[in-house]
């Protein structure tokens, strides 16, 4: 099944329903462009390859941050927040290169992300981020030696799948 955007119709015409599915009419975007393509026309012209580049690279930097940020509370240890070591271990962390490169990460990765939300619809992009939960759960599990259990494993498998099926959709 096609999903199509109907063809217009005159005023005085009666409206029959219709088993298709309407785009919603937007003021800007690639949906303005092609109001009466596909949609699956339409999420390829979405998803080119400078597209697909800015996501997947917004997905990498914010996985490369929360390593980051891992990298750098380790190196701290554990603590415990009071009103006596909110400043001292507040300077610590603030001072760790691992979390300053991590907020760095971070803010490319809004910068990148935002250049990829102008392209792709939200509803696109955004569920590319769980690419982030798999690429974290086995650099976790390489780098600082986290337990990569049956479940987790049965889990990135189940995410994997989400991503495709929403690729392809």
């Amino acid at each position: 099944m096609t999903l199509t955007a109907p063809a217009r119709q005159p005023r005085n015409a009666r409206a029959v329903p219709r088993a298709r599915l309407w785009l919603p009419a937007r003021r800007s975007g690639v949906a303005d462009r092609a109001r009466s393509a596909p949609i699956t026309e339409l999420i390829t012209r979405m998803m080119n390859p400078i597209s697909l580049i800015c996501i997947l690279a917004g997905v990498g930097l914010n996985a490369c941050a929360q390593l980051l940020l891992k990298a750098g509370v380790n190196a701290v240890g554990h603590f415990e927040f009071s009103r006596a070591n909110i400043l001292p271990i507040g300077w610590k962390l603030a001072t760790q290169l691992p979390i300053i490169g991590g907020l760095t990460c971070y803010v490319f990765s809004v910068v990148v992300w935002i250049v990829g939300l102008s392209r792709v619809d939200v509803s696109i992009a955004y569920p590319m981020l769980s690419l982030g939960y798999v690429v974290n759960a086995f650099a976790a599990w390489y780098l600082f030696g986290e337990v990569m259990s049956v479940q987790r494993l049965v889990g990135i498998g189940i995410i994997l799948i989400g991503v495709v099926v929403l690729a392809r959709s």
